[in-house]
């Protein structure tokens, strides 16, 4: 068996910048919509966050969507109206718009897993969707200082 190569300093000095980077965003974040909860979260916490909660606004909302939408998918497969699929294709991109009706055969989540609101007309499209997204990712989080922190 073969040893990893060893991380060069170049390398090692780009992880940490990474590292506190990352940390940066998920504490901005954190600190913008945590209240009291942000106080006892500390460097391991920050590093334990997921991925996503250190997106920038606009990919966050562009990921809450997409998760939205893969949960209403069979009620987004339905809709036979030009403004509401059209609002769906702005809020979420034509390339996902297109891979989501593709996907026919996928399971069909559980109700009590996210909140599937009806979405009846094109104004309600993006707001729902994200909605449903962000309440999915809540749900990936563990009970804790964290989740409360982030919700």
């Amino acid at each position: 068996m073969m040893a990893a190569p060893a991380q060069g300093p170049a390398a090692a000095i780009a992880a940490t910048r990474a590292r506190r980077h990352r940390r940066a965003a998920v504490a901005q974040r954190l600190l913008a919509k945590g209240g009291d909860a942000i106080a006892a979260i500390d460097w391991d916490g920050l590093d334990r966050a997921p991925e996503w909660l250190s997106l920038a606004e606009p990919q966050l909302a562009i990921l809450m969507r997409q998760v939205g939408a893969v949960v209403c998918a069979p009620q987004i497969r339905l809709w036979i109206d030009g403004p509401r699929v059209a609002a769906a294709r702005e809020a979420l991109g034509e390339c996902f718009m297109r891979a989501l009706a593709a996907q026919r055969d996928a399971p069909q989540l559980p109700g009590d897993l996210a909140p599937q609101a009806r979405i009846d007309e094109a104004g309600q499209v993006a707001g729902q969707l994200q909605s449903c997204g962000a309440a999915v990712l809540l749900a990936t989080l563990t009970d804790g200082l964290l989740r409360r922190a982030a919700a």
